[in-house]
């Protein structure tokens, strides 16, 4: 049920729609009857995948990294692993394609990619010293988007859009399981508030993205 719950409603509003009003040849139904299959089985397999290894190791890394090394050298870690998740992430590499595309290739697919991927990597980081130091979220988030906010106006409107998709889509599928996992495991070595560091470190991940491209923005 955890697997078909997500997929159960789609499927039955395209099948209402296919009775009703849309009625679309019996191969363009039956290749949806395959899709739904096929999703079923990648959750499976994927949810599998996040529960064996996503979690648990970066739960891991993040509880006994600080203690291994000194908080320079986890930081540089913790920056390497947010930029190869966010470089493997389906939703920005679909993101980056449609942005070549729509732009004839003058914001490049690989370009668009490396930045939306430092920006992740670089508030990642950021977020984990902020664990390890004590300074409260709130301040974070409110500094963040108030500097963002008050470049907005003299970005390129088309940067703007850019922005904050990217920040949408660098917290998808692959990226939230290790940084949720590595924000619980560090929070539990600092001795603060899991539910705050831990999904905290998610928002503030997706701000990084949208802060580096605004900052592109504003000179192009």
């Amino acid at each position: 049920m955890e697997i078909a719950g997500p997929v159960l409603p789609v499927t039955l509003v395209v099948v209402f729609l296919q009775l009703t009003v849309v009625k679309a040849p019996a191969e363009v139904f039956a290749r949806f009857g395959l899709g739904v299959a096929a999703v079923l089985v990648g959750l499976f397999l994927f949810l599998t995948g996040v529960n064996l290894g996503l979690l648990p190791v970066g739960e891991y890394i993040g509880s006994h990294l600080p203690a291994r090394v000194r908080p320079w050298l986890m930081l540089v870690v913790v920056f390497f692993l947010g930029l190869v998740f966010t470089l493997a992430e389906p939703d920005v590499r679909v993101l980056a394609l449609s942005v070549d595309q729509v732009t004839e290739g003058s914001i490049g697919s690989n370009i668009f990619l490396l930045v939306v991927s430092l920006g992740l990597a670089l508030a990642l980081a950021g977020g984990v010293y902020r664990q390890l130091v004590g300074i409260r979220m709130a301040l974070v988030f409110g500094l963040g988007y108030g500097l963002v906010l008050m470049i907005l106006p003299f970005v390129s409107p088309q940067y703007v859009a850019l922005a904050f998709d990217s920040g949408s889509t660098t917290t998808g599928s692959l990226s939230v399981p290790l940084i949720l996992a590595l924000g619980l495991g560090v929070a539990r070595v600092a001795g603060r508030a899991s539910l705050e560091d831990g999904f905290g470190l998610v928002g503030l991940a997706s701000l990084g993205p949208v802060f580096v491209l605004s900052i592109i923005g504003l000179f192009l």
